[in-house]
């Protein structure tokens, strides 16, 4: 069949390689000049499954509801806040914990399959990036380790392997820990890892490319129509139709058998006219995180793989000859060209509190500011919808690097009319349905 991809970030190109193995035409369309541009040009880097494991556990949403359900990061607010992400928030606080459990739930096994596929393509097309072993958890004080225990129990139910350190065990794993730092103790996640997420994406876009995909870049999507007469409302959504999509400054529509929608920022816009008169409520928002990036000035006094501070949500990664820091607090509402000076300060301050002197700061530092299109339980669309040859990969929010192959291998079994690994029904359209 001929598919086509709309968005090149990871979600995008993880989609276009398993299509494109499964013996389908595809083409990818992106508004950039390249792949990974947007959401995965710089994020914190972590592959992570094991710090979704414990919000699967329904108590974990009851207390984080005291924090308006901040569930994998504190969401702060800035102006101005329009009125569509007003409503995003309080639909996101008044989310019950059972919906929360199960989101979580299928989330955490989606990360869980997501990371094996990932470890599969690497050996299998031998794709070296810059990746580490390893996620050191960092907690400052034994109320913060309280608050951690019901999840570590459900890790340790769960068979995940992990170990609680002193501090004096933490720096044999990270020796160049500030010692003028103190901290309570330390989590070790041996099975966690980070990696270039943006490297990642360009070496698996070229393994797509060799075997026949195809990369559409500086277009953007006006819209989208489903074939003529097609009768959007009856037909099982697993029959495939023509897809039409429209793109700016093409006067005719290119016809496909399929869409994949892995689109961030334009999801929005390319399903709402399509959806809501089908009866489906789309509350999607962008939010937006921050992450600098240094070079190592000293090696020994820089980071081995990648730390998390617990109290502030950041990690700390190694990424070759450069540190990367990212995560704290996800913005919404505010300008779009707009950075706020706390939010990346705090990123300053974290890397100061752990690693002082290990990067060079006074260079060429990147700051990032990257936007995630979330909905309000945190979980993606992941699957068909009631549009015959439309299928959706998109809404993973900051959680994109750690799902995407194994999003993108689930969608492509269904495409291809068979069970996934993994069941989507939690992550499907279905839920949106007024």
């Amino acid at each position: 069949m001929e598919i086509a991809v709309i968005g090149a970030g990871i979600a995008g190109v993880t989609t276009a390689w398993e299509l494109v193995q499964d013996g389908h035409k595809v083409t990818v369309f992106d508004r950039r000049l390249a792949v990974a541009e947007e959401g995965s040009f710089a994020n914190s880097g972590l592959i992570a499954p094991s710090s979704l494991i414990p919000w699967a556990d329904p108590k974990m949403p009851r207390r984080a509801r005291r924090q308006q359900l901040d569930t994998l990061a504190p969401l702060h607010l800035t102006s101005p806040l329009a009125m569509s992400e007003r409503a995003w928030r309080w639909k996101r606080a008044l989310l019950s914990s059972s919906t929360m459990a199960r989101r979580m739930s299928a989330l955490r096994e989606l990360a869980r399959y997501s990371h094996e596929r990932l470890h599969s393509l690497v050996a299998e097309l031998e794709l070296d990036f810059e990746r580490t072993l390893g996620v050191l958890l960092l907690v400052r004080s034994a109320r913060e380790m309280t608050a951690l225990q019901p999840g570590l129990q459900l890790l340790r139910e769960l068979g995940v392997p992990f170990q609680e350190l002193s501090p004096e065990q933490a720096r044999t794993i990270e020796p160049a820990l500030n010692q003028e730092t103190a901290f309570h103790c330390a989590i070790h996640l041996p099975n966690d890892e980070a990696g270039n997420c943006r490297q990642f994406a360009q070496m698996l876009k070229a393994q797509a490319q060799a075997r026949g995909a195809q990369f559409v870049f500086g277009v953007e999507v006006r819209h989208l129509l489903p074939a003529a007469g097609a009768n959007v409302t009856h037909l099982p959504a697993r029959l495939l139709a023509n897809m039409q999509v429209q793109l700016v400054g093409e006067s005719q529509p290119r016809r496909f058998d399929a869409v994949v929608i892995c689109a961030g920022a334009g999801a929005s816009q390319l399903l709402k006219p399509l959806l809501r008169p089908l009866g489906f409520r789309l509350p999607l928002a962008t939010t937006h995180s921050y992450a600098i990036s240094a070079q190592v000035r000293e090696p020994l006094h820089a980071p081995r793989s990648a730390v998390v501070d617990v109290r502030h949500n950041i990690a700390l990664t190694r990424m070759g000859q450069r540190i990367r820091v990212g995560g704290g607090a996800v913005e919404l509402g505010g300008r779009a060209d707009q950075q706020h000076p706390k939010l990346v300060q705090k990123l300053y301050t974290v890397l100061h509190d752990w690693f002082p002197g290990a990067a060079l700061l006074s260079g060429n530092v990147q700051t990032w500011r990257g936007g995630q299109v979330m909905l309000p339980d945190q979980a993606p669309l992941l699957g068909s919808t009631t549009i015959p040859g439309l299928w959706l990969n998109c809404a993973h929010g900051a959680l994109g690097w750690t799902v995407s192959c194994g999003a993108a291998r689930v969608l492509a079994d269904e495409i291809r009319g068979e069970r996934g690994a993994i069941s989507s029904t939690e992550l499907s359209i279905a839920r949106l349905k007024r």
